[in-house]
């Protein structure tokens, strides 16, 4: 209210003003236009009419309506929150309530399951490449062995050549070992033998680094002699191998040994020991260890038939059991549900009985005094 605006003096007259304002603000402007109507010769009104007190009866209609707005809102606010109370008790509570923790619980109990099933799987996948590369090598050496008794390779002798240079790599230990490799590869048939051996001693991957460098660096002395000699036989022989040799230790080596290994092939390319579709194939170990690995199942396929048949057996039983967990499950969730059913109509008056507190609520007025005069 307007601080200058003055109250009636006369408590009686303020009464009226102060009754009549409050009524107004709560019951619109039409209240007003039926008292005007009512009360136009009672003197005692004629503040309605641009008399005296005119102004403070206008202050005090926009204080009252000030009043009543703030009134209003607070039990609006008031409202809401019974009702998010009311809401949430009533959700919290309500008879499904299990029946949405048991899905959940359903739900996780499958997704585990799945989840270990595909861990499983891919254990077994990687002891199945584990176990091929086995079959593979097991294999090679197989034929390796009879072919060098075939043709009178003592191959217990070239072991212990090679093992003194994997202990020692001395200079004197490599040129042994490449006087040995000369003189067994008499013919393309001796030089596969011996290239294929050099292989199989690289090949595996618990080998330590140091044994495949060492063995490399034979490789490249035996290289350098076959380019000198023109040693043809073993120089194609060594060409046939150098790619599992080079990229599988490659794969295997940290950065350090890798940058050894990059010294390597620089110097293989530089002097042409490979033709240059070879270098370009070392020079993509990832892509040409794959390409290699890939032929060597499908050469060794009939071997290997045996390890893919039982891993495939092994995941066929893992993925029953899955399923018929999964049936276990889902059966016992459907029981579940059918024994939670019985409470359904508990829970249609739970809700009943929470729509119609909100409904109550939302019939809460404001309580109006009554005009006397």
């Amino acid at each position: 209210m307007d601080d200058n605006v003055k109250a009636p003096s006369d408590p009686e007259v303020k009464n009226i003003v102060d009754k009549l304002a409050n009524f107004v603000a709560r019951n619109g402007p039409e209240f007003e236009k039926m008292t005007k109507q009512k009360q136009k010769d009672n003197p005692k009104f004629q503040f309605l009419f641009g008399g005296e007190h005119f102004q403070y009866y206008i202050s005090k209609v926009k204080r009252e309506q000030l009043i009543l707005q703030d009134q209003k809102q607070k039990i609006a606010e008031q409202q809401a929150k019974i009702q998010e109370v009311i809401t949430r008790q009533s959700i919290q509570t309500a008879p499904w309530q299990p029946q949405i923790q048991q899905q959940q619980q359903f739900q996780d109990k499958i997704k585990e399951s799945e989840e270990n099933l595909a861990k499983q799987k891919q254990m077994l996948l990687s002891q199945q490449k584990e176990q091929m590369e086995s079959v593979v090598m097991s294999n090679r050496l197989d034929k390796i062995q009879d072919l060098a008794q075939a043709m009178d390779i003592n191959l217990s002798e070239f072991d212990a050549t090679l093992q003194a240079i994997i202990d020692s790599c001395t200079k004197d230990a490599i040129s042994a070992g490449k006087q040995w490799i000369f003189a067994a590869a008499k013919s393309p048939q001796h030089a596969e033998v011996v290239a294929k051996y050099l292989l199989q001693k690289i090949a595996p991957k618990n080998i330590p680094f140091t044994t495949k460098l060492h063995l490399i660096y034979l490789i490249n002395d035996a290289l350098h002699h076959c380019v000198k000699r023109e040693a043809k036989d073993l120089h194609t022989a060594l060409g046939t191998v150098i790619i599992p040799i080079y990229c599988g230790s490659y794969l295997t080596a940290n950065d350090e040994n890798k940058a050894k290994l990059d010294k390597v092939l620089k110097l293989w390319a530089t002097n042409h020991y490979f033709r240059e579709g070879i270098i370009e194939q070392l020079k993509k170990p990832v892509i040409s260890m794959s390409t290699y690995q890939a032929f060597q199942i499908k050469e060794n396929h009939e071997a290997i038939q045996g390890v893919l048949a039982s891993v495939q057996e092994k995941i066929k039983i893992l993925e029953k059991q899955h399923g018929e967990y999964v049936a276990h499950m889902q059966y016992s969730n459907i029981n579940s549900s059918y024994s939670n059913s019985n409470n359904s109509s508990s829970a249609t008056t739970a809700v009943a009985a929470t729509l119609q507190k909100q409904q109550q609520l939302q019939q809460i007025q404001i309580p109006h005094r009554f005009w006397k005069f």
